[in-house]
């Protein structure tokens, strides 16, 4: 298996050189030159409700490192995407956005992934 991921909804920031999530209970810090690549996901959840039932969109910020895959989440895209631009600006070798291709190309090798994202 691939990795280890960890779910945190927590209060997320840039500070200096480092992604910052904080929770109820812990802080938790992501050297930013050592996220390799960052993308949004969003997923419908059904949820039942003491008047009923629905359905709730879930934002994530997925970080990947060698390694790692971190998924944080969020309460709207807005907050996801305000993330994603900062890392960027702070880090351009941060490959940013999905896609198979490059899921596929981590999977098999994150160094290679990260190497030929550069170039």
């Amino acid at each position: 298996m691939y990795g280890q991921e960890v779910s945190i909804t927590a209060r997320v920031f840039l500070e200096g050189k480092e992604l910052v999530c904080e929770s109820f209970l812990r802080k938790k810090r992501y050297a930013i030159a050592d996220i390799h690549w960052a993308y949004a996901q969003m997923e419908d959840v059904n949820v039942t409700l003491c008047c009923g039932k629905g359905q709730m969109e879930i934002y994530r910020l997925i970080l990947r490192m060698s390694g790692e895959k971190v998924a944080l989440e969020f309460e709207n895209k807005k907050q996801v995407d305000e993330i994603l631009e900062q890392l960027k600006a702070v880090n351009p070798e941060i490959v940013i956005g999905y896609n198979k291709n490059r899921e596929e190309a981590f999977r098999q090798n994150s160094g290679e992934f990260v190497r030929l994202s550069n170039s």
